[in-house]
């Protein structure tokens, strides 16, 4: 690993070494230039995403009703339903690394007496990395799950809308819609208990850089300030193909019932799949003389996390 201290020129064509709060500054510049265009995304999609394995939210349900002429007869026991949710697809882009012209395409440092420039592992190590861990943090996260379709902060909904941006709903039985009267009750009625809505980091301006040099390929040699904009694109680049390729860059995965410990996974969110955990009540109904019905219903309030899903972002280097 070879971590490098670019050189700049000041106002005076003096060269300067950059200070630690200005190589910070690089790194923070290639995350933020990431969010512009990134190249491992994430989407939602009505079904067959590419993220294993697929969420499965499970629910409660009546039983089927018992009829009999003289007397109630015991309903069956409580049913369940499930629904599953295939819904966050993740795609790769091609990316091709920078061209390294004349091995001088990348910023200078300075060594030992001379000035050189930084390979393409340098810049990995210095600045492109660094970026990726940068990301840890909740306000960074290229994505994060939401359990609200108001977002706040830096993120916005990955899809047009709500509908389009929601992943997983968590449901349960309603038992305030199963009553003796009713029988024979619809089997399913469920209620929305929770809501998870997959957001991307938005696009925000840039930080404020100085702009590193870089060693020119002409006769005479010396060295040259970037332009902002040919900065930009050459960081832009850098960090997408960095971030794309599977030696170095990112990854997404959905884990279920499992806490990833190392320091190169970042939890996105969790998403829950909760169930009443009673074994319900019987419902009873004299429809008249010759004819007396059973059911049993849902109740109470008291659930068991059947599952916790967690998306989470990996980085393939630590």
């Amino acid at each position: 690993m070879a971590v490098r201290t670019f050189v700049r020129q000041d106002s005076n064509g003096h060269i300067k070494e950059f200070t630690s709060a200005e190589m910070t500054a690089l790194v923070t510049y290639a995350r933020l230039r990431y969010y512009t265009n990134q190249s491992v995304t994430l989407s939602r999609v009505a079904a067959n995403g590419n993220l294993s394995p697929a969420m499965i939210d499970s629910r409660q349900i009546a039983s089927g009703t018992t009829t009999h002429p003289t007397t109630y007869q015991t309903p069956g026991s409580i049913g369940s339903a499930t629904v599953q949710y295939d819904t966050i697809s993740q795609t790769v882009a091609s990316t091709t690394q920078p061209t390294d012209t004349n091995n001088i395409a990348f910023p200078a440092y300075y060594s030992n007496g001379g000035i050189y420039a930084c390979s393409w592992q340098d810049l990995s190590d210095t600045i492109l990395q660094k970026a990726l861990v940068q990301m840890d943090t909740d306000n960074e996260k290229p994505y994060r799950i939401y359990t609200n379709p108001t977002i706040t902060g830096n993120y916005d909904l990955v899809g047009s809308d709500a509908a389009n941006s929601l992943v997983f709903r968590d449901t349960m039985a309603d038992v305030s819609l199963y009553t003796s009267a009713g029988i024979p009750e619809a089997l399913d009625q469920p209620t929305t208990y929770g809501v998870f809505y997959l957001t991307k980091r938005q696009t925000t301006a840039t930080n404020t850089i100085e702009l590193p040099s870089f060693v020119k390929n002409t006769s005479g040699a010396g060295i040259q300030q970037y332009t902002a904009a040919n900065f930009e694109t050459l960081i832009t680049d850098a960090i997408r193909h960095y971030a794309a390729d599977s030696t170095t860059g990112l990854r997404y995965e959905v884990t279920t019932n499992t806490t990833r410990t190392a320091a190169k996974y970042t939890l996105i969110g969790s998403m829950l799949d909760r169930k009443l955990n009673t074994g319900g009540t019987i419902g009873q109904r004299l429809i008249n003389a010759d004819d007396y019905r059973s059911q049993r219903f849902p109740t109470g309030s008291t659930f068991t996390t059947q599952n916790t899903y967690r998306l989470y972002m990996y980085r393939a280097i630590e």
